[in-house]
């Protein structure tokens, strides 16, 4: 990769989020970072270079996650304490009982955003609320720096973007995604400018886009598969120590 350390947002580099891939656990509407969606099999989320935070972590770094979420605590205004609980408050797939403590934080968030009982939250009130607010504030994953191309379930292109890329470039996609890849028949403007914050475009043609596509992601991935629940570890563990692992 020509920059292995990200675009370079400095907060990045001070999280530690730089030797990552970041993705959104659930629809993605980062519109403004482009217009190829790539969703990864859940496996992935079981990868020890992996983990994921509740919202973005640059909101630790601005301060932004106490006003989000303010059970948090207060802001200690200290950039390293910031730094310390971004990542005292990271969850891995690895760890029993994970999705119960994210349950209540997507209960918790849903019901600051929206102002109502947490009683009454539920999941479409959830996805309600994280197709109305921007990425930044919805779950994202930090995934391994390389991932194998098997870990790719599926890709969403336009054609027009397709056909723009070499010819080398899309025999390779052909092959190696042939049942992987879905191409829309959205002609979507190849010079705009990335938009600004927001779950949606400002193009008419990339909201069309951007809802069709997650239409067909929540219609495929959304059905509940009760085999996919974790259940309480069986049998032997043997904890094994880290090396150098200073998160």
């Amino acid at each position: 990769h020509a920059d292995p350390a990200g675009i370079g947002h400095p907060p990045d580099k001070e999280l530690g989020t730089n030797r990552n891939v970041f993705t959104i656990l659930g629809p993605h509407l980062g519109h403004y970072y482009g217009d190829v969606f790539i969703v990864f099999k859940r496996e992935i989320l079981h990868h020890p270079d992996a983990n994921f935070s509740i919202q973005a972590a640059t909101s630790y770094a601005s301060g932004n996650c106490f006003k989000w979420r303010p059970w948090l605590g207060t802001d200690p205004g200290s950039q390293d304490a910031r730094v310390k609980l971004f990542h005292s408050t990271k969850l891995h797939a690895s760890i029993p009982g994970y999705e119960y403590a994210t349950a209540l934080e997507l209960i918790a968030t849903a019901s600051q955003t929206l102002k109502k009982k947490s009683m009454n939250i539920d999941l479409a009130t959830i996805l309600k609320r994280w197709l109305t607010v921007d990425s930044h504030m919805n779950i994202e994953a930090h995934l391994p720096q390389l991932i194998p191309l098997d870990y790719i379930d599926h890709i969403y292109i336009s054609q027009n973007i397709f056909e723009s890329l070499n010819p080398n470039t899309r025999k390779f996609i052909d092959v190696t995604f042939k049942n992987r890849i879905t191409k829309t028949s959205h002609v979507i403007e190849l010079d705009h400018d990335g938009g600004t914050f927001g779950s949606k475009p400002n193009s008419k043609i990339r909201r069309e886009y951007q809802d069709f596509i997650l239409k067909d992601i929540m219609d495929k991935y959304g059905q509940l598969d009760i085999n996919s629940i974790s259940r309480p570890i069986q049998g032997t563990i043997i904890t094994i120590p880290a090396t150098d692992f200073n998160d």
